[in-house]
């Protein structure tokens, strides 16, 4: 059977990956004959979105498909900011009421009047709309709307002064709005404040991806190295996740001087938070294990970057080790699942292991997963809990041994090294080329020549950050570098050599820390300097 001859139901199930076509979809010119692969209908509901020729003719078909309703929602959202409202069902299909409909266009007023009264399971859209649009007059005439906090965002983002005004005005504002999992809950609003949670239009237009060639969906490895050609990002309301054809610019925002949220890096948080990214925040706050303005400020899902600095957080701070030990992740296929939930789950172990308490690893001895490396730092346990550690867990000898040689427990570390599946390695070597006890060095290579090894060779998996040592000057040294704009700085991977000790990852605030502390007329305009007290500061 030729592509031409295939019905829509076997279109719909094809994974063929045809970069033109998919270009066509995007721009909203052709409706693509395959449509299997998650990143087809993504950029159909793009080309949907802001082509209304597209989605009123070849992508009209999509319509109405029970299995498919994410193309029904973007046909209706479409339709309504073309000021056409649509025929839908919010009692048997309210899967296909769509969620925004202020972006990328917005519709008259009459029209979202009209909507609203019509389908009156929207005005929290309607109401939003008009935010977005300065329909001041329509929004004060909206029934059982309450002051909602995503409403208030938007109007501030998008300057509507009065219905921001209005908002801000009453007693207390509510969240019915949950734009990371794109849901409503009108009929179980709770009190909330602003807390910089809105998926803002500003946002919109900022959170953008050039898409990729995307793996064979039925080939595992292929999809664990490629991934389905775009990433999933932390707002998805308009259900395309910001596909385009390139990416202008990084998601990410710093902060200049004059940035209201960075007052709030060295001061209490106010009821609401000003407008702005909070992301350095919520990554400070996880850094330095700050329970309260963490539990504040984060977000559901915790992005990657945000785990390395709650590793980090843990280590370091017992008590937020146990408030994330009471923690728990989605599960898989959930839009809030953490894929990298052990390497949270690692520094929980490792916090529990330095402060002399083995219940908890010896109690997850089968997840190979969640068993750390580094238990020595920044605190040491008792010898008593590395030899325990190392007689019960076999697995765990080798990181006890190192403990061993960092804490300088020459007994404990004897005993270790010459127990089963130990044996010298670079590693070890390392920590013990930084130790001013020379029985280490020593021991280690005594041990080497009995086993026959004649040089410190890599063991099999190696890993890169395992070959620092939390002795060394650049592990402990802060930096000298004025930025342009506060900046925290990580790293974390097997294959990335700058110091991931905390098992494979590392983070610092180096670069936020001297910009809050030096005095304004310090800081550079025009690029980062090095603070030396020669060049710099200026005279």
């Amino acid at each position: 059977m030729g592509d031409h001859q295939m019905t829509l139901a076997q279109r719909l199930a094809s994974k063929k990956y045809d970069r033109q076509e998919v270009l066509q979809a995007l721009r909203g010119q052709r409706l693509p004959t395959h449509l299997g692969y998650a990143l087809i209908k993504l950029c159909i509901i793009r080309g949907i979105l802001h082509v209304p020729s597209f989605a009123q003719g070849a992508a009209a078909i999509l319509r109405g498909l029970p299995d498919h309703p994410q193309y029904t929602r973007a046909l209706n959202a479409r339709a309504i900011m073309s000021n056409h409202l649509p025929d839908m069902d919010p009692v048997t299909r309210p899967e296909e009421l769509p969620y925004c409909i202020w972006y990328p266009d917005v519709a008259s007023e009459d029209t979202y009047r009209k909507l609203a009264e019509r389908y009156p399971q929207m005005r929290y859209q309607v109401a939003r709309s008009c935010a977005v649009a300065g329909y001041t007059q329509l929004f004060l005439d909206l029934e059982h709307v309450l002051p909602e906090v995503a409403v208030a965002e938007d109007a501030r983002d998008a300057g509507s002064h009065a219905i921001f005004t209005h908002i801000m005005e009453q007693p207390v504002q509510y969240k019915v709005f949950d734009d990371y999992q794109r849901t409503i809950s009108p009929d179980n609003p709770l009190p909330a404040c602003l807390n910089g949670d809105t998926c803002v239009v500003s946002t919109i237009k900022d959170q953008k991806q050039a898409f990729l060639t995307p793996a064979d969906p039925d080939d595992w490895m292929e999809m664990l190295i490629d991934g389905p050609g775009f990433t999933e990002m932390r707002y998805n309301i308009t259900e395309d996740q910001g596909v385009q054809e390139s990416a202008l610019k990084p998601w990410e925002k710093t902060y200049s001087s004059a940035d209201l949220m960075l007052d709030l890096f060295t001061s209490p948080l106010p009821t609401h938070l000003p407008a702005g990214n909070k992301d350095m925040l919520v990554r400070t706050a996880a850094f330095y294990g700050d329970i309260d303005r963490y539990a504040r400020l984060r977000r559901p899902k915790p992005t990657h970057t945000d785990v390395v600095f709650i590793v980090r957080g843990i280590y370091h701070n017992s008590l937020f080790a146990l408030w994330w030990s009471r923690q728990r992740n989605s599960p898989e296929g959930e839009p809030s699942h953490m894929r990298n939930w052990h390497n949270i789950q690692q520094a929980i172990t490792a916090r529990h292991i330095m402060n002399n308490d083995l219940s908890r690893i010896l109690s997850r001895k089968d997840d190979y997963m969640d068993l750390p490396y580094l238990i020595w730092y920044p605190d040491i346990a008792r010898h008593e809990t590395y030899l325990a550690l190392a007689h019960r867990m076999p697995q765990m000898r080798e990181a006890c041994v190192r403990a061993a040689i960092y804490a300088g427990y020459v007994e404990v570390f004897d005993e270790i090294l010459l127990l089963p599946g130990v044996v010298p390695n670079v590693y070890l070597h390392t920590e013990a080329k930084h130790s001013s006890n020379p029985h280490f060095m020593s021991a280690l290579q005594s041990r080497a020549k009995d086993l026959g090894l004649d040089n410190w060779s890599d063991p099999r998996g190696y890993h890169p950050w395992k070959k620092i040592s939390v002795r060394e000057i650049a592990f402990l040294r802060k930096s000298n570098h004025l930025v342009l704009s506060p900046h925290m700085g990580l790293a974390y991977g097997d294959f990335i050599d700058q110091g991931a000790v905390y098992n494979e990852t590392i983070s610092h605030t180096d670069g936020l820390d001297l910009y809050l502390m030096v005095p304004e007329s310090w800081r550079p305009e025009k690029r980062s300097v090095e603070l030396d007290y020669k060049d710099w500061p200026p005279n």
